[in-house]
């Protein structure tokens, strides 16, 4: 069981990391989709938020959907999406035909984000629970990273959807083959957990009104820092590219220990709440900072993408309960996700297009001050 466990979480995380790679493939190649399509950079922000919109729209049927169906069904339909929609994108050529194979990825981001923790929460008892979800949340870092750092060296933007696609075909292989639920998880469900509407819990709700604030902020910075630093600091793509991975990297290392830190001191809010605040001061003066402050603060956004993820991951079981509802948590959770991944890139980009960079930034503070009253409010150790 405990080999099982450990050889799921690797399929699932490797399962997951096809997300990101699809989604943040565009960020590094920016400057080139918007002179080989002819958009603006208001326009452009559509590039990220569209992958976003079909998970706004899909994310409470997926919930349900995976109930139905089963996970392992739901894994295959996800990376199934991601691969048709990076073969579609990769062959178009205007920016309508791209925008829509975004929309196709954006289905299998939906299924994968709610999939994903939701198998491992089955799989791992309540005292690993936070270890687990640590790993797991490193899944949109490490996809990030390997795309900040490998499109910018691919040279022209459609070797990176050849990438994308070729990586997300052999995971797909991987899953099919190899991932299961473990023994005994298909049992028949007790009749009160027939009649709970999981949708009911109000905690999960202001749990993902929290995380869809920290994402509205954390996947607008990536989008948009290395048009902000070539266009205003003078760096190349490359150097950018680079820089912006800062906030991945710390993400991937602060993941797993805020992970076992929530296991070790029994608090998923403590942690919560200062990963908003840490974010919170980040965005007070980013976008007015020198090129090397502009960097330590891309640290704390890290530290904060690694933190918030894991405290959010891991308090869903909590505010559920029930095991087997865990899934139409995650769904609300990947709704918070969604509309935070649509809003964060088109709102950054009509202000920063509009009125001014510093304004962009300065405008997620106090979004963020609301979301960190939230998380008092929420439930949950």
């Amino acid at each position: 069981m405990r080999n099982s466990r450990y050889l799921i979480l690797v399929i699932v995380f490797f399962a997951g990391v096809a997300a990101p790679l699809n989604q943040f493939k565009v960020p590094p190649m920016m400057n080139q989709l918007m002179s080989a399509l002819g958009v603006n950079l208001a326009v452009s922000g559509w590039f990220m938020s569209v992958f976003a919109l079909v998970g706004v729209l899909f994310a409470l049927p997926s919930g349900y959907l995976i109930r139905k169906i089963g996970m392992k069904f739901s894994g295959i339909i996800a990376l199934s999406a991601l691969l048709a929609g990076s073969v579609t994108g990769g062959l178009s050529h205007s920016a309508g035909i791209l925008i829509f194979s975004r929309v196709i990825e954006g289905v299998g981001l939906c299924l994968i984000s709610v999939t994903g923790p939701a198998s491992i929460s089955a799989w791992f008892p309540d005292d690993k629970r936070g270890m687990a979800m640590g790993i797991w949340a490193t899944w949109v870092p490490t996809g990030t990273i390997i795309m900040y750092l490998l499109a910018p060296l691919l040279g022209e933007w459609r070797s990176a959807w050849l990438f994308t696609s070729v990586y997300t075909a052999a995971v797909l292989v991987l899953f099919a083959l190899f991932f299961h639920m473990p023994a005994g998880y298909t049992q028949t469900r007790a009749q009160d957990e027939e009649r709970r509407c999981p949708y009911k819990e109000k905690n999960i709700w202001f749990l993902a009104a929290v995380f869809m604030t920290s994402t509205i902020v954390l996947v607008a910075v990536k989008t948009y820092a290395p048009v902000f630093l070539e266009q205003k600091h003078g760096l190349s793509a490359a150097k950018a590219s680079g820089l912006t991975v800062l906030i991945m990297l710390f993400s991937l290392i602060t993941a797993p220990l805020s992970g076992w830190l929530s296991d070790v001191f029994k608090s998923r809010k403590v942690l919560l709440i200062s990963g908003i605040l840490l974010a919170c001061f980040s965005m007070v003066f980013l976008f007015s900072s020198s090129t090397s402050y502009f960097a330590v603060l891309l640290i704390l956004l890290g530290i904060t993408g690694g933190i918030v993820p894991t405290a959010t991951f891991s308090s869903v079981p909590e505010i559920m309960k029930l095991p087997r509802l865990t899934g139409q948590g995650m769904s609300v959770i990947a709704l918070g996700q969604n509309v935070g991944m649509f809003a964060g890139p088109v709102m950054f980009s009509f202000l920063a297009d509009y009125y001014s960079w510093q304004t962009a930034g300065v405008f997620m503070v106090p979004l963020l001050i609301c979301a960190c009253i939230t998380a008092f409010f929420i439930k949950v150790r």
